[in-house]
């Protein structure tokens, strides 16, 4: 089952965070605790870590202000994984304008 990545809750603050920089391309193959997301709050600029391995499909594109609980992406753990989320959810990413 694919593993979601989503804008975690950093320090106090419930404000958006704005998405830097995807540290991974669409479809690459990641490792457990590898940093694949870049994001940055009021007072820091935090590197997010992959929770699971496998291939990831990038939802949200960078430069763009979001919600904290938003789900960014997903990880799947195998090609026929990916294929079908991509597919499910579409190819397009959403971007900010």
């Amino acid at each position: 089952m694919a593993a979601r990545i989503i804008i975690p809750k950093l320090g106090v603050s419930t404000d958006p965070v704005f998405i830097v920089a995807w540290k991974v391309e669409e479809g690459a193959y990641i490792s457990e605790e590898q940093e694949i997301l870049t994001v940055e709050t009021e007072k820091s600029v935090i590197d997010i870590k992959s929770e699971a391995s496998g291939y990831v499909h990038i939802l949200l594109d960078a430069e763009q202000e979001v919600p904290i609980g938003t789900v960014a992406g997903y990880i799947a753990e195998s090609q026929e994984e990916y294929s079908k989320i991509k597919a499910e959810s579409g190819n397009d990413i959403i971007s900010k304008g």
